[in-house]
């Protein structure tokens, strides 16, 4: 799928699309993805390189309908694009996080705890 849309270079006015130049996307390190802008209509005043941060995706993706969910062969009731995104991470409190026996007969916290 990622190959097919790799090649188009211009959003096709015949299938009711607006006629710009498709933007580039990349993957950068780490979760990064990056957007590099080609249309000559750009706003000149903004950088033509620029981080795509999860809330501008999941504002894209919350955008989609339901007749384009079906289209793209997604049931809505069940699968919406947007949910591919974790929102909110639940963590279980430190004082219920058991702790890690050492081989000494020391007990460590674990690597999430050390990590907060």
């Amino acid at each position: 799928m990622l190959s097919l849309a790799d090649n188009v270079q211009n959003c096709d006015p015949e299938t009711d699309g607006c006629g710009y130049k498709q933007p580039k996307f990349r993957r950068a390190t780490g979760l990064k993805l990056e957007v590099e802008y080609k249309d000559e209509n750009f706003d000149s005043m903004r950088d033509r390189k620029e981080t795509l941060w999860p809330e501008q995706v999941w504002k894209v993706l919350s955008a989609i309908t339901d007749a384009d969910c079906v289209m793209l062969g997604l049931n809505p009731k069940f699968t919406r694009p947007e949910w591919c995104i974790i929102k909110n991470l639940i963590v279980a409190p430190p004082c219920v996080r058991p702790s890690v026996a050492m081989g000494s007969g020391y007990r460590a916290e674990d690597d999430l705890t050390y990590s907060y």
